[in-house]
């Protein structure tokens, strides 16, 4: 749903999530002439398919009031270069530059209401359960087997069922074109002078994966091979924010209908002795560096497109941890390096595998939740009795940054 509103009628809840802008746009004093649209969208709707079919071309800017967005390049079904947007984060700053500029714009990247990189840590691809789920909730969707990256068509249609008591909505701002006529009027400076430092930022954030191949290659001469480079480059850029890890989902369902979920595996589906446990892509915070809460990658299940991952057993994933360990103390010399890193000396790595034979420094699966308060939250006091999954696809081979 969008509607044509005018900066009074929205300006509360812009100075709620993004005070700067508030009083800059305040400053302003926009009038009628300078129409605002707010879009409210469900839960995996397609935002970028919904602009281009329904609304304007002169719609530019956007402002991200409530929930999350989620941006990303599909490839087969599989997200990859993946962004979620917060409230107060502006959304299509390359296109809105490239008109002030004067240049063309092509963007390929989709745009979806709550996170798309989402999934269930245990197995959800039983074809009787799964039928059940589907009669239930009166939906059309086929089972996951491939591939956790399809848990989420089935998410979106738990979330987006009629047998809902509530429907799941984000809140998107858009800024018509009239916004972005005065590029010279002094009235308007702090108004560009804003968005052109929000692009620095967001463009600052992902050029800073450049910064790392100077030193990759410093480290091909330990005889890494490919694939654990590649992995060292992934938790540097996690650490360095430029990309997302993935954390346990508990009470913030600012990315996703959690709870929906869980009850629709939990009653209808009837998982079983597994705790239905959601998990999603998040970047990187201070206030999960200073709660020791962890966020995790997966070897098994990686964002690299170019090398697929074949399991090779205990011996293999103990030789990545090995090479990871060995790095460390390089890594977190790296700190001094490059300010917007958020690695610091007492850094640490653990490495999870669900092989019943692990030896240190491998762990169990089942070790994640001494570590991971989290985690030990949702099991001892949403669903006591029940277990985390040890043949979880993603857990099976992933790293811990804490």
């Amino acid at each position: 749903m969008i509607k044509s509103v005018v900066w009074q009628e929205v300006s509360e809840k812009v100075r709620d999530i993004s005070p700067e802008l508030y009083n800059i746009i305040c400053e302003i004093s926009p009038d009628s002439n300078y129409p605002l649209f707010l879009m409210q969208s469900n839960y995996g709707e397609d935002i970028s398919r919904f602009f281009s079919e329904n609304l304007d071309e002169n719609l530019l800017l956007a402002l991200q009031l409530s929930r999350v967005t989620e941006r990303f390049d599909d490839y087969d079904g599989e997200p990859s270069n993946f962004h979620t947007y917060v409230p107060g984060d502006l959304l299509f700053l390359d296109k809105t530059i490239t008109f002030l500029e004067g240049f063309p714009f092509y963007c390929s990247s989709k745009y979806v209401s709550g996170v798309r990189s989402a999934f269930m840590v245990p197995k959800i691809s039983d074809s009787r359960s799964h039928k059940r789920l589907l009669s239930h909730y009166k939906i059309d969707v086929p089972s996951p087997k491939k591939s956790i990256y399809e848990h989420w068509e089935v998410f979106k249609g738990i979330a987006n069922s009629k047998l809902q008591p509530y429907k799941w909505t984000s809140e998107l701002l858009f800024f018509s074109d009239s916004w972005f006529k005065h590029i010279d009027d002094e009235k308007w400076c702090k108004f560009y002078k804003y968005i052109y430092k929000q692009s620095f930022i967001e463009k600052y954030r992902f050029n800073i994966e450049k910064f790392w191949d100077s030193y990759l290659n410093k480290i091909r001469s330990i005889k890494c091979g490919p694939y654990s480079i590649e992995t060292v480059r992934r938790i540097l850029n996690i650490l360095s924010l430029s990309k997302h890890g993935y954390v346990f989902a508990h009470d913030n369902e600012d990315y996703l209908p959690i709870k929906q979920i869980q009850n629709a595996y939990n009653e209808v589906y009837q998982i079983g002795e597994n705790a239905p446990i959601i998990m999603y892509a998040k970047k990187y915070d201070v206030s999960m560096r200073e709660n020791n809460i962890p966020i995790y990658y997966s070897l098994s299940v990686p964002d690299i497109r170019n090398i697929r991952y074949i399991s090779r057993g205990i011996q293999s994933a103990n030789q990545e941890l090995a090479m990871l360990v060995k790095l460390n103390k390089e890594l977190t010399n790296l700190a001094s390096t490059c300010p917007n890193v958020a690695i610091g000396e007492d850094i640490k790595f653990k490495y999870f595998h669900s092989e019943d034979n692990v030896s240190s420094p491998l762990e169990s699966i089942q070790s994640i939740q001494k570590i991971d308060k989290v985690l030990k939250e949702i099991l001892e006091n949403q669903y006591p009795g029940k277990n985390l999954s040890s043949y979880s696809n993603f857990l099976r081979g992933s790293v811990a940054i804490i």
